[in-house]
């Protein structure tokens, strides 16, 4: 099976960006995602995701995500889902803590899913 993946971006001037996903199956057809949207603006270094390697935990800092609702996603190294959950932020600068103690040794990729955009980032359970 091959898989094949294409990002294009533009330099527009534009904060505001709109993305979708276009799927091509075997036998040629296709379909596109829901558009989204995302304001690049930067943001993605206020949402702070850190692993702390002595205590076997994630750490999440949401500033500015004031009564959002946000969804936390973690992948392991393959893609599968290892982990989901949505939850209303009640204050800014709220922090939640999400333990890795049962998982094994790998990369994860953790996702914060606001209203506006996704901040991703990679981690490592030794």
């Amino acid at each position: 099976m091959q898989t094949n993946y294409y990002s294009a971006t533009t330099n527009g001037n534009s904060i505001d960006k709109y993305f979708r996903l276009k799927q091509t199956d075997y036998d040629q057809k296709y379909s596109y995602s829901d558009i989204i949207y995302t304001a690049c603006d930067g943001i993605n270094n206020q949402i702070k995701i850190s692993n702390n390697f002595l205590l076997d935990d994630i750490e999440i800092i949401l500033p500015n995500c004031y009564n959002q609702t946000i969804e936390i996603i973690i992948l392991n190294s393959v893609g599968q889902l290892i982990f989901s959950e949505k939850k209303l932020i009640k204050q800014n600068n709220e922090v939640l803590n999400y333990s890795m103690l049962n998982y094994t040794s790998g990369l994860y990729i953790i996702s914060v899913i606001t209203n506006v955009k996704v901040v991703s980032q990679k981690v490592i359970k030794y």
